[in-house]
């Protein structure tokens, strides 16, 4: 996850975060890429790590948006978010993506800027 990701989610402001994921980085308890603004923070090393900070933002988005009673599952290999409703048992699954094209009636969310810049929003004022 990229420095902002994990702020939004886990830290009342940057500089706290920046603070605890230096410490941690320097501890050796999570490994650090430099390559990129913001820096992004990892335990394992994933094939295409810039993929999967735009899967991540899609991520955080959809737990920000799911119901009380739905239940998240994400597999990052095949980048599909599945959610199960735990009253009525129906599933909904997600095809996250950083194509340019949505099929019509396709479940598929494009990560773009755009929608980047949309999910930090929802974040802040969750």
């Amino acid at each position: 996850m990229d420095a902002k990701q994990i702020q939004l989610l886990l830290y009342p402001s940057a500089r706290v975060a920046q603070r605890r994921l230096s410490a941690l980085y320097q501890q050796g308890k999570i490994k650090r890429c430099t390559q990129t603004s913001p820096y992004f923070y990892y335990i394992d090393v994933h094939k295409n790590p810039l993929q999967r900070i735009g899967i991540n933002w899609a991520r955080l988005w959809l737990e920000k948006r799911c119901k009380s009673w739905e239940r998240i599952s994400f597999n990052y290999d095949t980048s599909i978010c599945t959610v199960i409703n735990t009253v009525t048992g129906a599933i909904r699954e997600h095809y996250i993506t950083d194509k340019v094209f949505k099929l019509p009636g396709d479940s598929t969310i494009m990560v773009n800027d755009d929608f980047i810049n949309n999910a930090r929003e929802v974040l802040r004022n969750a």
